[in-house]
């Protein structure tokens, strides 16, 4: 796989287009990581190219190659942790940006668009789906219920969640964006995930799944924590193959 990269209006993007080109597929990588680090870890990107799909990797907000990263790395973690959703809800709004490169250079218009995520990848793929181009999502180790989420991880710290953060989750909640309940999604979480609690992952997938209308919605649970597991990242794929191949 030969991973071009190209800097648009200040993202970083890394891609590269499959010969097969299956679809293509979005991928964003976790809190404090960038896409490079998450594939030298997870070999997520080359995964989706070698299985037939065109990739192109994003380095969110504040991570990465980013000109704000830099900054942001010299925060204490509490302070980072406090900025999550505000890069979720920015990264996810940069969806437009990417699909007008995408199909420039992926051949976007004639294939269909998804895309995929562990942990805060996850969430700003929860949040980008909603794009009206892009038919589906893979949510690895992350959930649809942002503020419940927030919540219940400030009070495991002993702190309660400020009302103009409350305020602001709420208002970038997936489940409360109608476009969502039309989507493709495959979630995956870990039994023992103390990062993104499991019933927080179940629950955002069976509020999605009472009201979806028709389309594909799996949740699949696998063994350990809140880690990067190559048996999610191998089994979206395989649900992704099977969709894209149904037409």
């Amino acid at each position: 796989m030969e991973l071009k990269q190209k800097l648009i209006d200040k993202i970083p993007l890394y891609f590269a287009k499959s010969k097969e080109n299956l679809a293509v597929v979005i991928i964003y990588h976790g809190f404090l990581s960038s896409s490079m680090r998450q594939e030298e870890r997870t070999g997520i990107i080359s995964s989706f190219y070698n299985a037939g799909f065109s990739v192109l990797a994003v380095d969110a907000v504040k991570h990465g190659q980013r000109e704000d990263a830099a900054i942001f790395n010299e925060q204490e973690y509490y302070q980072k942790e406090r900025e999550i959703f505000y890069i979720v809800e920015d990264s996810g709004l940069e969806i437009e940006k990417i699909i007008e490169f995408i199909d420039e250079n992926l051949e976007g218009k004639k294939k269909k668009i998804y895309c995929a995520g562990i942990s805060m990848g996850g969430l700003i793929s929860a949040i980008a789906v909603s794009h009206e181009r892009v038919e589906g999502a893979i949510i690895m180790a992350s959930t649809l219920k942002f503020q419940k989420f927030a919540e219940e991880r400030l009070a495991r710290e002993g702190e309660k969640i400020e009302k103009k953060d409350s305020d602001f989750i709420s208002s970038i909640e997936p489940l409360k964006n109608s476009k969502i309940y039309s989507k493709n999604l495959f979630l995956a979480y870990g039994e023992c995930d103390e990062v993104v609690m499991p019933e927080i992952s179940i629950e955002g997938y069976e509020e999605v799944k009472s009201k979806q209308s028709g389309k594909n919605v799996e949740i699949k649970r696998y063994s350990g924590g809140h880690t990067d597991n190559q048996e999610m990242i191998d089994d979206g794929i395989a649900w992704l193959k099977q969709l894209v191949c149904k037409g």
